[in-house]
């Protein structure tokens, strides 16, 4: 399995080893992927050792064979072994053996997996008191062999009687301590062994545990991050039966070529239950997950199971509120996660349930962790093994304002793993995206040390709403004269312009603007931006009520042909060009000019120009698109997991395929996000594998080679293990 580490692998852990059995079978490969080889050789690794509290010196030098080759080696002083290079498919017997304790051999053990020999917590025993006579073993703890020990009773290491391997507790003496190491196995043979079975011995059951901040694996104790890649699944057109063209065997091969150990693999609950039959399972949902199970342990990939759309409706525009608004949708999720949760809880290659994706509320923030809570007791009641992955809340209804704590919350239970989806800056990562308000724009390049951003959390704080405003009825183009508005909020960080036409039924047209700063006493400073509007770049429509109208007028400029117009509102109304936006300076003064014209303006004093100031809650400052701005908003998470001592997994982060064309960076981007989540130790998974969009393949078929971003590919490639 391709694990990253970060500690010593034979490092000692507390959890309570949960085990299950590992089969590794094969199953027929699709097209291409019939050529592609399994593992060629696997490894032995495990722990050996008499006592469970034994010193560290004691636990040294246990020998492990693989009978009839020269493959063995040592145990070092946790009673850890580890041989390399077993050939797969071969049958093999193991013997444990080391002087003064009796041999064991565990015969025919199927080299299709790694094989996993005991644990810390639950090493392999091997018992003390197998005295060698003459050189010779007779394979059996009796007198004789208390005989032999007593030979040298109450002596001292050093002296002529005393026989180093007769002191089986190595405290440097030959006493009544080592005859009670004996009588437990007192007339046992090398076949009173228990078989290696479930419970202790080779068995794959080694669950990504949570540990702190930090994921371990339960078996072993090492650490582990999660670094791979979202396989999306085509969950988006609401699939009844799972997809054929999205991937096959060869992408997990795929993965392992780009050093990846973890895909996040998104569910639809339709491939699972439909509307009209619910609580009743499709067999079909459960043999697409078993058959992507076996692959993934066949190449030691980590797969997440996410809820990307439940019942009621996917959540992360704001659309699925009837998972909110219908108590039987919720109890349907609980209840589909609890059946997956019971089927695969002693799958050890599923790396955690990620129980839904970005949640949208209707009302409340605190709507999604009652839910939550209920779905992790569903799952725990069932399955104790795996780690529960919960996302902080995305937004509530159309408001994706970032509360306190971030939106996370806290969830009790010792096994939950907290996530959050990275998508900054947005109007770089989405540029030119169809579904988008960024549909028309291009968000330009990365790095770009000309171009501010501002925090992921910034927030509207005020505005310049002392403005003259249009007047009703019909009127000509007329230069409006701004007011000066001064930041006395210590939070405002940033400025942008803002054209407003509030209830207003007719049209109100917007040109050639200008913002201007001055300093503390009033005294002008410079012009920020002096604008001629040309084209909807940049600019963004917002109404409360979902009415109205921002367009380009292309005849009624003021001293050219274009203009923007605001038209038929009902309701508050504005537009605004985050591409404008400036950093706002405590004490200033701002305004905002420009030229406005009217036809049947129906509500007075709300069409005007205006500045809307903005302030980051967390306290985060305006910064420069470059690694030191990503960095920034990557650490307020990292912060939060350091402050709860939990661990964080960045379930998404990726880009739209247009900024990897024409120069715009995006492999610096990836590049940059890579080397800090790493630096954070942030388990991640890129997104996405499979798709037009945003895909590292973007074929509408499987994916091959002539439709892959290679750029991207090579980045992944590169990193070094």
């Amino acid at each position: 399995m391709k694990i990253k580490y970060y500690s010593n692998f034979k490092k000692q852990f507390s959890l309570f080893l949960l085990l299950s059995v590992f089969l590794s079978s094969v199953f027929t490969l699709n097209s291409a992927a019939e050529s592609t080889p399994s593992r060629s050789s696997y490894k032995l690794f495990g722990y050996i050792s008499d006592l469970p509290n034994a010193a560290a010196k004691i636990k040294e030098g246990f020998t492990v064979s693989i009978i009839g080759t020269t493959l063995s080696s040592k145990t070092d002083s946790n009673g850890y072994i580890e041989i390399d290079d077993i050939p797969a498919g071969s049958k093999v017997n193991i013997l444990i053996s080391k002087p003064g304790f009796l041999s064991r051999e565990i015969k025919n053990i199927d080299a299709s997996s790694d094989l996993y020999l005991g644990s810390i917590i639950c090493p392999v025993d091997l018992w003390a008191g197998d005295i060698p006579r003459n050189g010779t073993y007779d394979n059996i703890i009796n007198m004789a062999d208390i005989i032999e020990i007593a030979k040298g009773f109450n002596s001292s290491v050093g002296e002529e009687r005393c026989n180093p391997g007769y002191d089986l507790n190595m405290d440097k003496s030959i006493n009544m301590a080592d005859i009670i190491i004996v009588a437990p196995h007192f007339n046992k043979t090398t076949q009173d062994y228990s078989p290696i079975s479930f419970g202790c011995g080779l068995y794959p059951g080694n669950f990504v545990k949570v540990q702190g901040k930090d994921l371990i694996k339960s078996f072993s104790g090492e650490k582990v991050l999660l670094d791979g890649v979202c396989f999306g699944n085509e969950v988006w057109s609401n699939p009844s039966i799972p997809p054929q063209y999205h991937h096959n065997e060869l992408d997990f091969q795929r993965l392992t070529q780009m050093h990846m150990n973890a895909i996040r693999f998104y569910l639809n609950y339709n491939l699972f239950e439909d509307d009209s039959n619910p609580y009743n399972y499709k067999q079909s949902g459960w043999d697409w997950l078993d058959k992507n199970i076996e692959w993934a342990k066949k190449y030691g990939i980590n797969l997440i199971f996410n809820m990307h759309v439940p019942q009621g409706g996917y959540q992360s525009n704001g659309d699925g509120m009837q998972l909110w608004n219908d108590r039987e949708n919720q109890l349907r999720l609980i209840a589909l996660w609890k059946a997956i949760a019971s089927r695969y809880k002693d799958e050890s290659i599923i790396a955690g349930f990620d129980i839904l994706n970005e949640p949208v509320c209707p009302t409340s923030v605190d709507q999604w962790q009652v839910l939550a809570n209920e779905i992790v007791s569903g799952i725990r009641s069932v399955d104790k093994n795996h780690v529960i992955i919960v996302e902080r809340t995305n937004g509530v209804k159309s408001d994706w304002t970032t509360y306190g704590k971030l939106n996370f919350f806290k969830i009790d239970d010792p096994n939950i793993m907290y996530t959050f989806h990275f998508y900054t800056p947005i109007e770089y990562t989405h540029q030119l995206t169809s579904w988008t308000s960024y549909y028309n724009q291009d968000g330009g390049v990365y790095p770009d040390t000309n171009r501010i951003v501002v925090p992921s959390d910034t927030t509207w704080a005020d505005g310049s709403f002392s403005n003259p405003a249009l007047t009703l009825g019909n009127s000509d183009w007329k230069y409006f004269e701004g007011v000066k508005y001064k930041v006395t909020n210590p939070q405002i960080i940033t400025g942008k312009p803002v054209i407003a036409s509030d209830n207003n039924l007719g049209a109100a047209y917007f040109d050639n603007f200008i913002i201007k700063e001055y300093d503390e006493n009033g005294t002008f400073l410079k012009n920020i931006t002096d604008t001629n509007i040309t084209s909807t770049d940049g600019w963004q429509y917002w109404s409360q009520d979902g009415n109205g109208y921002l367009s380009l007028s292309d005849s009624q400029g003021h001293d050219d042909s274009t203009c923007l117009a605001i038209s038929s509102t009902t309701g508050p109304a504005n537009a605004y060009n985050d591409k404008l936006r400036f950093k706002a300076v405590y004490g200033h003064y701002y305004s905002i000019s420009g030229w406005m014209k009217g036809e049947n303006i129906s509500s007075s004093n709300n069409t005007k120009f205006r500045v809307d100031f903005e302030k980051s809650p967390s306290g985060s400052v305006v910064m420069v698109r470059d690694k030191n701005y990503l960095n920034s908003e990557i650490k307020r998470f990292a912060d939060w997991g350091n402050e709860n001592n939990v661990p964080l997994y960045l379930g998404e982060f990726g880009l739209y395929r247009e900024c990897f064309l024409n120069d715009k960076g995006g492999l610096n981007w990836v590049s940059d996000m890579l080397d800090l989540l790493d630096t954070y130790g942030i388990s991640h998974t890129y997104h996405a594998y499979h798709e037009y969009a945003f895909g590292i393949y973007y074929t509408n078929g499987l994916p091959d080679d002539n439709s892959a971003n290679t750029g991207l590919i090579n980045i992944f490639k590169s990193r070094s293990k």
